[in-house]
């Protein structure tokens, strides 16, 4: 969801920079054609992300604490927020926490199976 708002928004830029009104129907593909480039806003987040979490990852913080969920505190109610961790061994292609935790000192294994999260 946050990757078609994403898309959707840098699309809209386009639109804007090329001065097209909301009125005309120019389809998406026909924009991206017109400024002779793709999306790149996603794959630029992922990038970033995927850096960020490595660095992270290899030193002792607060960051690290907030990010594996070791923070005490309340529940709250409802269903619960996806944790970022799910979602990096989601991006990874990693069954369970412990894999992207034991690549985070090599920095080349981080480094390739991060860029295969990137071509999605």
């Amino acid at each position: 969801m946050e990757k078609n708002m994403l898309e959707a928004f840098e699309v809209w830029c386009f639109r804007k920079i090329l001065e097209i009104s909301w009125t005309e129907r120019v389809t998406n593909k026909e924009v991206l054609n017109k400024i002779k480039g793709q999306r790149q806003i996603w794959k630029s987040i992922q990038s970033r992300r995927d850096k960020m979490i490595g660095h992270i990852l290899r030193h002792e913080s607060l960051s690290k604490k907030i990010l594996e969920g070791d923070v005490k505190g309340h529940v709250a109610r409802g269903r619960p927020r996806a944790e970022y961790m799910t979602q990096i061994m989601q991006y990874t292609n990693k069954g369970n926490y412990k894999d992207p935790k034991e690549l985070r000192y090599d920095r080349e294994a981080w480094r390739a199976a991060t860029n295969k999260s990137t071509v999605l």
